[in-house]
């Protein structure tokens, strides 16, 4: 299965998303390999690199594969997608060529935006291109969830932008939501998970978004 990570905004909060979906799907399977297609800025990749660095000192979590391509990445990744159970590919946050040319191999592209309105605003642009990309893979899915969220529950950004995401009728909106919590960033920085974390509401988020992706 091939799930590509990415859509128009930089600063979603993609490569986090995209490290723990690998990480959660290591826990099932040894087969998970992370394409980093933002060559500029590898953050999935370097992630990876300090998870070996982890298990060297001997944290029980397992090792994940990682590479680096650009450019047209289609061929690449299908191949990829023969070998492993799951590719997940983290794209760069603009209208790349990385980013259309993984959709045309894709399963499932996830969107993380955060509940602000110029995020929203991109994702006009985000549906021309997988409508696009679904002329050539029409077995494309394609869904948005709300990132970086606000915990506090005076806070109704998140529902709010839900409400409109549903009124533009673009795309499917998960209910799974992650929240702006310390437990994503100090995790990632360390190239661990928040499943393998201590934080029982991050914990809660990221199964309940696995289990809405059937993953």
């Amino acid at each position: 299965m091939i799930i590509v990570v990415g859509g128009q905004k930089g600063g979603a909060g993609k490569s986090t998303v995209a490290c723990n979906i690998a990480a959660c799907l290591s826990e099932k399977s040894d087969s998970v390999l992370i394409v980093d297609a933002d060559y500029g800025q590898p953050s999935a990749f370097k992630w990876a690199e300090r998870r070996k660095d982890l298990i060297e000192d001997g944290e029980n979590i397992k090792p994940i594969e990682a590479e680096i391509q650009q450019g047209k990445i289609k061929n690449s990744l299908r191949s990829k997608g023969e070998k492993y159970d799951y590719v997940i590919v983290d794209c760069p946050g603009r209208s790349s060529t990385e980013y259309r040319s993984a959709l045309l191999v894709a399963d499932l592209n996830i969107i993380p935006i955060a509940p602000r309105e110029i995020e929203l605003e991109t994702l006009e642009e985000v549906y021309s291109i997988v409508d696009d990309a679904r002329d050539i893979n029409p077995k494309l899915k394609a869904i948005v969830l709300l990132n970086q969220c606000s915990y506090h529950p005076r806070n109704k950004k998140a529902d709010i932008a839900a409400e409109t995401l549903t009124e533009a009728d673009l795309f499917p909106v998960l209910n799974a939501r992650l929240c702006r919590r310390d437990p994503y960033g100090d995790s990632f920085d360390i190239g661990a998970a928040v499943c393998e974390w201590d934080n029982k509401k991050a914990i809660a988020e990221v199964s309940a978004l696995m289990a809405e992706l059937e993953l």
